[in-house]
């Protein structure tokens, strides 16, 4: 992403706490906020970095919403070694959202 840091951009989307809370909406308008003229080349990494990350199987599924969001969380720690411990459980966090 060149010099955009991956984390802080998803931080940014998410609009993450470092507890790992989110606010799942505005999102995009955060972005552009912060990264102004680039937002399209911010967005695409994020939309990227998160491709196959809040896919839930159908056996996680049959869990309650918090299980969901543990094994979001643990797929992104071992999927992007790269996200820090609060993006990650901000990914997980977002699930409870995207299944309402």
């Amino acid at each position: 992403m060149g010099s955009i840091e991956i984390n802080e951009a998803l931080r940014t989307y998410l609009g993450s706490d470092p507890n790992g809370g989110v606010r799942p909406y505005d999102m995009v308008e955060r972005v552009r906020d912060r990264y102004g003229a680039n937002l399209v080349e911010v967005v695409a990494c994020i939309e990227s970095a998160l491709q196959g990350l809040l896919d839930i199987p159908e056996a996680p599924w049959r869990k309650s919403i918090e299980d969901i969001s543990i094994f979001l969380e643990q797929r992104a720690r071992r999927s992007r070694p790269e996200f820090d411990d609060d993006v990650c459980k901000a990914i997980g966090s977002y699930a409870l959202y995207l299944s309402k």
